[in-house]
């Protein structure tokens, strides 16, 4: 990928799935542009490499803000129950907080209602209260 960048071939590099050290590895080989990562109130794990993201300048391209059909049913329970009391959809509610979170950007439209609404700080705890990876994984 390096020597079609140079040969220019592409403009810019991505990653997508990777762990803190694959960007350290990667980043250390050619530099790249942005990383791909699922971020969503069920699957937070991303959080954990957004400060080596920012100190790399590297963009983070957030996907899948209702996550892969992970939704576990207290989660859900929530998360619709917030969208209901604050009058917007389930999709923008998980979009600002996600975007309350580091101001990462998605689908347009619902990134456009999203950033226009603020969470109190007793709704951000209700919906991060969970462990952002409760598998326990080492990203």
């Amino acid at each position: 990928m390096a020597e079609l960048r140079q040969a220019g071939k592409i403009r810019l590099l991505g990653l997508s799935n990777v762990t803190a050290e694959d960007i350290r590895r990667a980043q250390a080989t050619h530099p790249f542009a942005a990383v791909q990562e699922a971020w969503s109130l069920s699957g937070r794990m991303v959080e954990s490499i957004l400060p080596l993201l920012q100190q790399h300048d590297i963009t983070l391209v957030a996907h899948s803000p209702m996550g892969h059909g992970d939704m576990g049913t207290d989660w859900a329970a929530r998360l619709f129950a917030a969208s209901e009391w604050i009058g917007i959809t389930p999709a923008q509610i998980a979009l600002a907080c996600v975007h309350n979170r580091g101001r990462q950007l998605g689908h347009l439209y619902d990134n456009i209602a999203a950033s226009q609404v603020t969470l109190d700080d007793a709704t951000m705890a209700e919906l991060t209260t969970s462990d952002p990876d409760p598998a326990g994984r080492d990203i």
